[in-house]
């Protein structure tokens, strides 16, 4: 049978019951380490106690500012489609996001900007058979008479 591993919002039930059971937080973070091993910080368990103590039993973590942790995809690869020319600070403008974020995501997605234009990075089967069909053409020329290629080059 796997050992059980708490979740964090187990571990904050725990804190908050031994809370109001009356214990400090070091003592605490004790009862829960000897219990479920080495998953809590003292110094962690303090900083809930003193939400605890300011009368705040929420358990739930503050909204906090920063980067979003994800992008959707699906919206950048959209925006892209729609207008191939955007910059990335119009796409993260766009998507509410970072520039450094955008720009990983694109290259997640496969698009490189060339001459201003997002494209994919890999070739079509179509951008292939293209490229396969010239070269045959350029080489039938070249076999056939290699006067005119030397004009070419």
């Amino acid at each position: 049978m796997a050992a059980f591993v708490p979740s964090e919002d187990h571990i904050r039930h725990c804190m908050l019951f031994h809370f109001h059971a009356g214990l400090n937080a070091a003592a605490a973070t004790r009862k829960i380490c000897d219990t479920y091993g080495e998953v809590l910080e003292v110094n962690k368990c303090q900083s809930w106690y003193r939400k605890f103590a300011a009368g705040d039993y929420d358990l739930n973590d503050m909204p906090r500012s920063g980067r979003p942790v994800q992008l959707d995809e699906d919206a950048l690869k959209s925006l892209v489609e729609a207008d191939p020319r955007l910059s990335i600070q119009e796409l993260s403008r766009s998507l509410q996001s970072t520039w450094s974020t955008v720009q990983r995501h694109l290259h997640q997605i496969g698009k490189k900007c060339r001459q201003g234009v997002w494209t994919s990075h890999e070739l079509s089967d179509s951008n292939k058979d293209q490229r396969r069909t010239i070269c045959t053409s350029l080489l039938t020329r070249l076999n056939s008479d290699p006067l005119i290629m030397m004009e070419i080059i």
